[in-house]
């Protein structure tokens, strides 16, 4: 005996699991909180102009896939006929950035630690921004589950497989564009 829930139960269960938009603070208090990473780690950097270009460094792994990334995943989510309207997409997005800065202000007392008591800062924030920008990726398209703004409901369907080979390309291309940016950031704060 199967038992099948009916559409309002599913929409219902789709609602209660979403949590609020982020405002316009909480995005400016996540970049604060980037920049608090690149500042932690810039104090054992040892010269001024060093530590005051990890202060922004912390920011542009993070959030410079994202950012470049997400208008290509909400054009292509369009142009692929999916039905998902692109407002949810663009809220699990900056729900995952407010949740990355999070993380990213846990990293700081680490980032603190290690640049005061050793000089290994530079590779300490280099890490933890690979790791940031792994654990935006992985939280959007897992925990957030970016596939079920397309398709909340368990069975799959066409949409939900379109979706998940959409949401991995765009995994993979924010992934690359993250690694890249982590080169260009790590000759700029070298540098």
């Amino acid at each position: 005996m199967s038992v099948a829930a009916s559409p309002e139960v599913l929409s219902s269960a789709a609602e209660s699991r979403e949590t609020p938009v982020p405002t316009l603070v909480d995005l400016a208090v996540s970049i604060g909180q980037f920049a608090l990473l690149g500042a932690a780690c810039g104090v054992g950097a040892g010269e001024i102009g060093m530590a005051a270009r990890t202060v922004p460094s912390g920011l542009v792994v993070g959030t410079g896939a994202l950012v470049m990334t997400a208008p290509a995943l909400v054009v292509m989510h369009q142009y692929l006929g999916l039905a998902a309207d692109p407002d949810q997409l663009v809220h699990t997005l900056s729900r995952g950035f407010v949740r990355a800065g999070r993380l990213a202000v846990g990293f700081a007392p680490l980032g603190l630690f290690f640049s005061t008591t050793t000089n290994l800062w530079a590779l300490f924030l280099a890490l933890a921004l690979g790791g940031i920008g792994i654990t935006i990726l992985g939280r959007l398209v897992w925990e957030l589950r970016l596939v079920e703004v397309e398709h909340p409901a368990p069975s799959p369907t066409s949409r939900g497989l379109t979706m998940s080979l959409l949401t991995a390309g765009w995994a993979g291309l924010a992934t690359l564009i993250a690694l890249r940016l982590a080169w260009d950031v790590a000759g700029f704060v070298a540098g």
